[in-house]
C-alpha cells in the first residue's frame, strides 16, 4: 500500500507539473500574439515583405523623391504619398556612375559592385595635363614643359601640369581675363624664376553670388549662382512660382 501510495503520489506530481508546463507554452503564445499586434503586423522592410517601407526604406516620410536617397546605386528610391519606397534595381550598369574613377558600378541583386572601365578618363579640369586610366588606376600626366596653352584671352605655357599665364599692369585686362563671370580676376607679383619679372594671372573662384551676366528666370525655385567659380543652376526657395505654391512642392 505504502508503494501503490508512493507510485500515485508520485503519478499526480508528474501530471501538475506537466499541466503547468502546458499552461506556460498557452501564456507564451498569447504574449507572442499581443506584441504581434501592438507592433501593427507590419513586414519588416525587407525584399519581399509586405510593409510599406519596400526594400528598406522604413517608411520614412518624404515630399520628393530626393529625400529618399538611400546611397544605393543599386536601388531605386521614390516618393509615394509622402512615404518613401525603395525598390531593387534591374541587374547590370547602374543608372548612377561615379565619373572618372576609371570604373563601372555594376548591380546584382541590388548590390553595387566595381568592374574596370578605362573609358572612364578622370577629367581635372587641366588642359596642361594628359588624362588617362591604365587598367583602372586613374592619371593625370603633366604634359610636355612649355607646351602652349590658353585661359580665356590670356596665352600662357605649361609648367609642371598647370598653365602658367604672365601679366603686367599693361596686359593684364587681358592676359588675365579668364572669360567667367564667376571668378575675380587679377595679376599678382612672381618670385618664381620662370616669371622672368613679370606678375602672373590668378582668377579666384567666387561663390554665394547670382552669376554675373546670367539670365534668370523668375517663379522656377531656381537660380544661376556661382559655386566655387563655376556658373551653376542651384535651389532658391525664395523664387516662389507665380501659383503660390512652396517652392519644395515645385522641385
Amino acid at each position: 500500500m505504502i508503494r501503490k501510495a508512493w507510485g500515485g503520489t508520485l503519478f499526480i506530481r508528474v501530471r501538475v507539473t506537466q499541466m503547468v508546463g502546458r499552461c506556460r507554452l498557452d501564456w507564451l503564445w498569447v504574449l507572442a500574439a499581443l506584441v504581434f499586434l501592438a507592433c501593427g503586423g507590419e513586414g519588416s522592410g525587407e525584399p519581399g515583405s509586405s510593409g510599406d517601407a519596400g526594400v528598406d526604406g522604413g517608411g520614412k516620410k518624404c515630399v520628393v523623391s530626393s529625400d529618399c536617397d538611400d546611397g544605393n546605386a543599386c536601388t531605386l528610391e521614390s516618393c509615394d504619398s509622402g512615404k518613401c519606397t525603395v525598390a531593387i534595381a534591374p541587374d547590370g550598369d547602374a543608372k548612377e556612375q561615379e565619373a572618372g574613377d576609371c570604373a563601372k558600378t555594376v548591380c546584382k541583386s541590388g548590390v553595387p559592385g566595381k568592374v574596370v572601365d578605362n573609358g572612364d578618363v578622370p577629367d581635372d579640369d587641366e588642359q596642361c595635363t594628359l588624362d588617362s586610366c591604365e587598367a583602372g588606376v586613374p592619371f593625370n600626366k603633366p604634359k610636355l614643359e612649355n607646351t602652349p596653352c590658353k585661359i580665356g584671352s590670356g596665352i600662357g605655357q605649361c609648367k609642371s601640369g598647370k598653365c602658367l599665364i604672365l601679366c603686367t599692369a599693361a596686359t593684364a585686362s587681358k592676359q588675365c581675363d579668364d572669360q567667367n563671370g564667376c571668378t575675380d580676376d587679377a595679376c599678382v607679383p612672381c618670385n618664381l624664376p620662370e616669371c622672368s619679372g613679370q606678375g602672373v594671372c590668378k582668377n579666384q573662384g567666387l561663390s554665394g553670388i547670382p552669376t554675373p551676366g546670367a539670365s534668370q528666370k523668375t517663379g522656377d525655385c531656381r537660380e544661376r549662382q556661382c559655386v566655387e567659380g563655376k556658373d551653376t543652376d542651384a535651389i532658391d526657395n525664395f523664387d516662389i512660382p507665380v501659383d503660390g505654391l512652396e517652392c519644395r512642392w515645385n522641385l
